[in-house]
């Protein structure tokens, strides 16, 4: 299955690593939403329905999100992916996020499964960006991403 990881590095000032922990753990904290994330919301099973833009179209499913100590695990219960898991840690200035996802669409997997995971991408840096200002850079996973972002120095 492909896989598609991003290192962000939060070292902006007054940034502290629990703010943003507990900003991730509000999934549907609309700060946190880029351009690509249509809408967030918190079932009432616990879970949390995306969606997301993914070339002009609606990319949906629902999560299970388990938390876990400094972030967090999730898994696709119902939706557009053939399967999706992953998972996102704090370790001080530094949130990563991983993802593992298959497509619906196997026989296009090679054209698709870049962009669906610029798309996830994307949506992961806009979160940690919401959750602390905007000061953020990629440490590791830009190359994944065709936007300029900034990076560490």
């Amino acid at each position: 299955m492909p896989t598609a990881s991003i290192t962000i590095s939060t070292a902006g000032p007054g940034t502290a690593p629990e703010e943003i922990e507990a900003a991730l753990r509000r999934p549907g904290d609309p700060a946190g939403h880029g351009p690509d994330v249509v809408a967030v919301t918190e079932t009432t099973d616990g879970n949390t329905r995306w969606e997301l833009t993914f070339r002009g179209t609606p990319l949906r499913w629902t999560q299970h999100d388990t938390a876990t100590p400094g972030g967090g695990e999730f898994v696709q219960v119902e939706g557009d992916f053939a399967a999706l898991s992953g998972s996102w840690s704090v370790d001080g200035a530094a949130v990563r996020f991983a993802f593992t996802f298959r497509t619906s669409v196997a026989h296009l997997a090679g054209a698709v499964d870049p962009m669906v995971a610029r798309v996830l991408l994307r949506s992961a840096l806009a979160r940690v960006a919401g959750a602390c200002g905007g000061e953020v850079a990629v440490l590791e996973g830009a190359e994944q991403l065709r936007d300029r972002l900034p990076t560490h120095a």
